[in-house]
């Protein structure tokens, strides 16, 4: 493809993505025994590119940019009651960002303290350009940005705070749209 533009040339991708989950198990019984395994995954991912084109801007500039975010906010709790015994395991793996969906590696990973168990295609921003001719009147900038976090508790958090935890902007206010 070819462009050609008096002003700035801008390419964005931005993705926010967000996972709120709660487990909350009671179990009454006589006698029991029990378990849960919770499993949350959240990935996400954004991505900004020029490939096989000719970008020109007379007198402005060129940007290739990428911000992801991803927020989680995941709980489980398990409540068990009984007039005798009582045995409770609770399990939870929350991955942000790898795709960690087989448990079982999951569990003997988190024992090791390892990854080797477990692909990992790692949220996050991707920018850039390959095989293409850029000319720019000003600056020519390729930046990517990714912002990963767990919060305890999203009751009541103003969207603006969720907005500026990846501070793609650096600005508390949403007048550039981020």
């Amino acid at each position: 493809a070819q462009i050609v533009a008096v002003d700035d040339v801008i390419i964005k991708a931005v993705e926010r993505a967000s996972l709120k989950a709660l487990e909350a198990s009671t179990i009454f019984a006589n006698e029991t025994t029990g378990g849960i395994i919770s499993v949350n995954t959240l990935l996400s991912k954004a991505k900004a590119s020029i490939t096989d084109s000719t970008v020109q801007s007379t007198t402005g500039g060129i940007t290739v940019d990428a911000f992801n975010l991803a927020v989680m906010d995941a709980e489980t709790t398990s409540e068990m009651t009984s007039k005798t015994n009582a045995v409770s395991v609770i399990i939870s793996f929350n991955a942000l960002g790898v795709d960690a969906s087989n448990i079982f590696f999951q569990a003997a990973d988190a024992i090791l303290g390892s990854d080797y168990l477990i692909e990992q295609d790692p949220a996050g921003a991707l920018a850039f350009v390959e095989r293409s001719d850029l000319d720019a009147g000003t600056d020519i900038n390729v930046t990517a940005d990714t912002s990963e976090e767990v919060i305890a508790d999203l009751t009541g958090l103003p969207a603006q705070a969720l907005d500026d935890g990846g501070i793609f902007d650096n600005s508390d206010d949403d007048t550039a749209g981020d």
